[in-house]
């Protein structure tokens, strides 16, 4: 006995409802991954604007200790300048939650990674660490000499 054959009808065109499924998932991903680069790229570029920031600040500090008498550098040990100060020692006060902390220490002529003791030398280290918001962007130092 053989069977009726049903005539197929055309073709029908289009996608079914899995291959739809399918392509949400993998659009879904791609635009999840974009987001998190887009994310990543956002606190990257914020830490790098921080950073430059806390250099300009901390030039700024190099500026002044430079052209200020050597005698002076005692008096702005263990200074705090907050808001933080420019190159000629005048408050920057559109930089809110910056700070500028200063420490002199004197360093022995024959060997400068000691402190020298009792007291002043002819070679200062002049040690800078700027803060934003309470957290430790730079520390930085450089060596004055009389």
């Amino acid at each position: 006995m053989k069977y009726a054959r049903t005539p197929r009808r055309g073709r029908r065109s289009g996608f079914t409802l899995i291959e739809v499924a399918m392509a949400t998932a993998i659009i879904g991903v791609a635009v999840a991954a974009l987001l998190t680069a887009l994310a990543a790229g956002t606190r990257t570029n914020s830490a790098g604007q921080e950073l430059s920031q806390a250099v300009f600040l901390s030039q700024a500090v190099r500026e002044w200790t430079l052209e200020m008498p050597y005698s002076d550098l005692e008096d702005i040990s263990g200074a705090t300048y907050d808001p933080p100060i420019n190159s000629t020692g005048g408050q920057i006060y559109d930089l809110a939650g910056w700070s500028q902390s200063i420490t002199v220490t004197y360093r022995d002529p024959e060997d400068l990674n000691t402190v020298a003791s009792p007291g002043p030398t002819d070679i200062a280290r002049v040690e800078v660490t700027i803060k934003h918001q309470d957290r430790d962007i730079l520390n930085t130092g450089w060596l004055v000499t009389k």
